[in-house]
Parts: C-alpha cells; structure tokens; sequence
C-alpha cells in the first residue's frame, strides 16, 4: 500500500516537473534530472541501502528548482506570467517539502546518516509554507535526536528568528544566547547582532550596547560590522542623552503657577516646546493655547510673544492656515516691538501664498495689509 502510494504521489510530481519544461533553457538547468529521479526513486525497493540517498537527491532537486523559479520571478516584469512563476515556486516547493517529510517521518529511514539534515531541510520550507506545528515538531526532533550535528546552530537561530517576528525579545534573546554557545558556527556572528537588537527592544541599553560594540569589532562580516557600527552609535547617543521628559509632571508644574505669575506663559511656552521636539504637535498646540486664548491673563506677561509665535509655527505645520494666521497676525498687531515680528511676519508671507494657492483670495489680501506686502492678485499662481 505505502509503495503505490509512493508511486502515486511521483506521478504527480512528474506532471508538476513536465510543465516546467516550457520555460527557458538557461532557469531549469537541474529540471531534467527530477523525472529521472522520480523514476528511480520508484523502481528502488525500500530495502535498498541507496533509496533514503536517492530520495534526498530528490527533495533537493525540488528544493533547486523552487529557487530557480524564484529567481525568474524576481526578474518577471509581466505580471501574469511573475503570478504564474510564483505559483510554479510554490508548487515545487511543497514537493520538496513532502519529499523532505517522507524522509524525516517514516521509520524505515531513522537511521538514515543525513537524516538531520531532511528534518532541518522539511522545518524550514514548513515555516515558509506557515506550517507552524510541522515546523517546530521537526525541529524539537533534530534538537532531541541529533545534539551534536552541525545544523543545531542553524535551527536555533530559526526558532529565535520566528520569536523575534512575534516581537517575543526576551525568548527570542534566550534562543540567540543559545546560537552563540556554538562560536565557531557560521550563524555566530548574525545571532549576537540579533541578540543586540532583542536587548535593545527590551529596553537594556548596556547590554545591548556590549553586544553592538562586539560585533561592531568584528570584521569577518563587513556588511554586519557596518550596521552595527551604526547601531552601536545610535544606542550610545540614547545612553548619553538626557531621560525622556516626564510631561505628566511638567503639566501639573506648569498649571499650579498663579496666573499672575508672569513666568506661566514661558512654562507652558517650554512645554509645549517639549511636545514639539517629542514629535506631538496636538499636544503642543494645546498647550499653547492654554496661555494664548486668555490674553486677558496673560498678553502683558514676558513671553506672551513668544507663545504666539510657537502656535502659529505649529499650526502652520499641521497645515491649519486660518488659525496659524489668526495667532501671527495677533503678534504682528498686539507686539509690534517684539523682536519676534519679523519671523511672525515671515510666516503670514507663507501662509498667504498658501491661501493665494487655494484661492482664499480675501484672506491672502488681509495678511498682505497686515504685513503692508503685495502679495495677492487675482491671478492663478
């Protein structure tokens, strides 16, 4: 029953293999060796000594295969035939896969020498087909069975890679450690690079700093050296900067001053300045705005001017062009000695040929009388 089985799924396989044919010379240069391994692997008995090699030759070639078309398809500017190709892949990939799996489950091939490297081989084309549980059975097999072989760097770094896809840093991190107890494994040196980053997005600056400066010292990859190097100055420049603002605190600082306080208006001025450099230019419009709409309180106060001017920039950048105009023009008018005007005045220049653009032809002339400028017509600009 397994041998007709067996057969069957060759036949099919050989359908798959045959459509291939059509395509250039030059991108199937080991498609013809499939169906003469699938014959093979066919007419060989099960007890024969050379079937498990014959099959892995087998799974390999599908494996070829699936990464020549890849190839193709990466170079495919036409779309039907990129899809086409894509498929193709595809297709021969799960061969592989399959092929690679009779080899790693069937009892009658546990003995076979290169075994390890059948389920390493059906691991990783199972977590690219996102056949998660096949992946991590084959690979806790191969772990298991297999302690000493030489691919056990290789599939720890694959179980870390996939906790580090799932933003889990600290398992991610345990699983590079165990990578880089094999030193002089190939994988050595990508796996403290990633170990790096999983302390980095754990928030452990030292230690990821070590881990960057280590492999920024290492110059048997120059392309990892290179990034690293710049990792390493990005984590020291984190390390040698000031703590993030604590912006509850500075609110609560900032609204217990007395409005009567004259220094209200440059703490909320300073705040909002912080918002800005945080990138949260809502929150520093608001707080802007907590001293500039009460002129009543606070038009007499020191940086009042100041005040002004910071809201009409953020609202210009937030592209709200009437109350960015609004705020300028008050400083131009209420403050016509603050040594702010003229860059209060520059700002109602830009912001009248943004009105001049949409044709708010009335607001773009209001600003050019309030800066005595011609900067409006009626043409289209």
């Amino acid at each position: 029953m397994r041998q007709a089985l067996w057969i069957a799924v060759l036949t099919l396989f050989g359908r798959v293999a045959g459509d291939a044919r059509a395509e250039p010379r030059a991108v199937i240069s080991d498609a013809p060796e499939i169906p003469t391994l699938e014959r093979l692997a066919t007419l060989t008995l099960d007890d024969d000594p050379d079937k498990p090699k014959i099959l892995h030759r087998l799974a390999d070639a599908y494996d070829q295969r699936a990464r020549e078309l890849a190839r193709l398809a990466a170079d495919e500017s036409n779309e039907s035939r990129h899809i086409q190709l894509e498929r193709k892949q595809q297709a021969f990939e799960r061969l592989s896969m399959n092929a690679w799996a009779v080899l790693a489950d069937d009892p009658k091939w546990s003995r076979y020498a290169r075994r390890d490297e059948a389920l390493f081989r059906a691991a990783e084309l199972a977590a690219r087909a996102h056949d998660d549980e096949r992946a991590r059975r084959w690979r806790r097999e191969l772990l298991a069975q297999y302690p000493l072989s030489r691919l056990v760097p290789e599939v720890l770094l694959s179980s870390a890679e996939d906790a580090f896809e799932r933003k889990d840093w600290a398992g991610a991190h345990a699983l590079y450690l165990k990578v880089m107890e094999h030193r002089d494994a190939p994988v050595f040196a990508y796996a403290r690079y990633k170990a790096a980053w999983s302390q980095f997005n754990l928030g452990n600056l030292p230690q990821a700093r070590a881990l960057f400066a280590a492999a920024a010292a290492d110059a048997s990859n120059p392309q990892l050296q290179k990034e690293a190097r710049k990792d390493l100055a990005a984590v020291e420049q984190r390390l040698g900067a000031p703590p993030p603002p604590d912006f509850a605190k500075l609110e609560r600082e900032a609204a217990a001053l007395p409005d009567d306080d004259l220094s209200k208006p440059g703490a909320y001025a300073k705040l909002a300045e912080q918002y800005t450099i945080a990138g949260r230019g809502d929150d520093a419009i608001r707080t802007y705005r907590a001293i500039a709409d009460r002129p009543e309180k606070f038009a007499a106060a020191p940086q009042f001017d100041t005040v002004l001017l910071g809201l009409a920039s953020q609202l210009a950048a937030a592209r709200r062009w009437g109350l960015a105009a609004r705020y300028a023009t008050r400083l131009v008018q209420d403050a016509p000695r603050s040594r702010l005007v003229p860059k209060a005045a520059a700002l109602l220049e830009q912001v009248a040929g943004e009105f001049r653009k949409l044709g708010r032809l009335d607001e773009c002339r209001a600003i050019a009388a309030t800066i005595k400028k011609p900067l409006c017509d009626d043409r289209e600009p």
